[in-house]
């Protein structure tokens, strides 16, 4: 109990060293239905990488000193930072950035210095590298995206959140699969009927479907709540800001002419009298 304690103490204190030389560049994420899986770190919005904290360990058979890795299936498609510890859980000895595991992985294995595979990696001098070698690494894998864009969102494909502006928001599953149909067909009505069918398998009731719609809108906060609009008798729609700016542009018009109309019509029953 006490060794796992210290596990966790350095695990957390490795996070916040991340966090401190790279502010601007990572954040940490969990992946959908992961809950008890350690965060994943995201470089750039972009790149993911496993991060595995590995416990020393010593071959009974030689005493050969080593390091036990237990891979995560679920996280063997990311590049890997691999983390030796000493043996007293009290600090961390060396930073390796491998590619993918791979699904041949096995789930357990003991890593040692001076092995093909590990040394097949790219062993950090300093963690200030992590996160350009990293990319780097992760580049030479067999790419994939993690976003889809519309406008100034990014909307995660593999987790529930979506990226406004600068602001990361948790939108739940429903939220976020309700979300992604009216975006994905901005500018289109999209009716109740197929809002409560926005995850496979589950129909919502009405009720339901108006309570997402307005946790959403109060998610997106004040100026994002515009995009969604409600089409009475019908259903919502999603409206981007270029469209509504061009609306806006087109209605003040209108409104600039009506008023122009007015003066002037003003203007000649006064020289009339």
């Amino acid at each position: 109990m006490f060794a796992n304690k210290r596990v966790v103490l350095l695990r957390h204190d490795l996070y916040v060293r991340l966090k401190e030389l790279f502010s601007d560049r990572v954040r940490f994420i969990r992946l959908p239905g992961q809950e008890q899986v350690r965060p994943v770190v995201e470089i750039d919005g972009r790149f993911r990488v496993a991060v595995y904290l590995c416990r020393a360990t010593t071959s009974l058979n030689t005493g050969e000193p080593g390091w036990l890795l237990r891979a995560r299936p679920q996280e063997r498609g990311l590049p890997a930072l691999i983390c030796t510890m000493d043996e007293s859980f009290s600090r961390f000895l060396n930073f390796y950035v491998l590619s993918p595991l791979g699904t041949s992985f096995l789930k357990y294995r003991v890593i040692r210095e001076n092995q093909s595979w590990l040394c097949a990696g790219r062993k950090l001098a300093r963690l200030n590298d992590f996160c350009d070698i990293a990319k780097e690494v992760a580049t030479r894998c067999e790419p994939s995206e993690h976003y889809t864009a519309v406008d100034d969102i990014l909307i995660a494909l593999d987790t529930w959140t979506i990226i406004l502006g600068k602001k990361e928001i948790t939108l739940g599953p429903v939220g976020h699969a309700m979300f992604s149909m009216l975006v994905l067909n901005a500018g289109q009505v999209v009716c109740r009927d197929r809002l409560r069918r926005c995850l496979p398998g589950k129909v919502l009731d009405v009720a339901n479907v108006n309570a997402h719609i307005y946790y959403l809108r109060v998610k997106l906060g004040a100026r994002g709540r515009e995009r969604i609009q409600r089409v009475p008798g019908i259903g919502y729609k999603y409206v981007s800001p270029s469209v509504k700016s061009e609306a806006t542009k087109i209605a003040d018009g209108h409104k600039r002419s009506a008023l122009t109309a007015g003066i002037a019509e003003r203007a000649s029953r006064a020289l009339a009298l």
